[in-house]
């Protein structure tokens, strides 16, 4: 089955197809997995459409909203000059209109992501700040999945209240089950928890959902963070590898294949990678990634840190 998204005020202007191979008898079961899927997919076509076109005079004037949306395709890459410029629009964009709901939904994910990067500089707003901007993100709208989904992200990275964060992700999913970036973010939590069998089945199916996710640098960490966790040194190793090639400015992908390596003992990257994490982050200890890690089993943490050992970082 084949589906196509026109713009119709741009005639024979496709912005999204997608080809869904299914085999199932049950005709009802096929077309929801279908429209599940196309939602899914269509949700990030749509806004990348969007930040895509002129911003005119009169809405630039009044309101936050298409200053909101250039700042998205620069979010998709981990590149601090990108970031910096993403984190200037949004702050704009708030400043224009400060009860817009989804200019605060991205803005917790961009703080989120600026802090697991260790981009002190571009934000330097202190714990109580974050935990204000999760809380406004969701007061303005309760029922926006992307909102309670992001916020709970902030809530898991930045304050530890993973609790809360995996509260906020059930309600997003709830309110919108095919929202791929909600999959996603709840996997992240669930892993931070150490819920990995039901975290992996949440990212799996947040990559059913959007196999080619332009939030898939954000995102797919969570992936080869679940193998590591769970033992399975070289799947982590892959999967780690394969997104510190499509994003190499990944802090977090350097790190889990850092240690994935240092467990399977694989010395010959050891320096190369050392070398990235360090022109990443001057500096690089494991007394910082400790301070730092959401990861709240003990037994997590020092999986994690130990095979960052192996592989020569250094404890300060």
């Amino acid at each position: 089955m084949s589906l196509r998204l026109l713009d119709l005020q741009k005639p024979g202007q496709i912005v999204w197809t997608g080809r869904f191979d299914k085999t199932t008898e049950d005709r009802l079961d096929l077309e929801e997995q279908v429209a599940g899927e196309a939602a899914a997919q269509i949700d990030s076509a749509v806004l990348n459409a969007a930040s895509r076109q002129p911003i005119p005079d009169r809405m630039t004037e009044f309101g936050g909203y298409p200053i909101m949306l250039r700042a998205l395709p620069l979010m998709q890459r981990i590149d601090l000059p990108s970031f910096r410029e993403a984190g200037e629009l949004l702050r704009e964009a708030i400043k224009r209109e400060p009860d817009l709901a989804p200019a605060h939904a991205w803005r917790a994910l961009w703080r989120t992501v600026v802090a697991s990067q260790a981009w002190s500089d571009l934000d330097g707003g202190s714990r109580d700040d974050a935990a204000a901007l999760a809380s406004k993100t969701v007061q303005l709208d309760p029922f926006d999945a992307r909102g309670l989904a992001t916020s709970g992200y902030l809530r898991a990275v930045l304050l530890r209240e993973t609790d809360e964060a995996r509260a906020l992700q059930e309600r997003a999913l709830a309110l919108n089950p095919n929202l791929a970036m909600a999959w996603a973010l709840s996997a992240a939590t669930l892993t931070f928890r150490g819920e990995l069998t039901e975290a992996e089945a949440r990212a799996k199916q947040y990559k059913l959902l959007a196999p080619s996710d332009p939030w898939a640098a954000c995102l797919d960490p969570v992936i080869p963070l679940i193998a590591l966790l769970k033992g399975d040194f070289s799947t982590a190793s892959d999967a780690a590898r394969s997104l510190a090639q499509i994003s190499p400015g990944s802090r977090a992908a350097c790190q889990i294949w850092l240690a994935a390596l240092g467990h399977l003992g694989q010395r010959q990257l050891f320096a190369a990678l050392l070398g990235r994490l360090n022109a990443m982050e001057p500096g690089f200890s494991l007394a910082r990634v400790r301070a730092e890690t959401p990861l709240a089993r003990p037994a997590d943490r020092e999986l994690f840190i130990e095979g960052m050992r192996k592989a020569g970082a250094p404890d300060r």
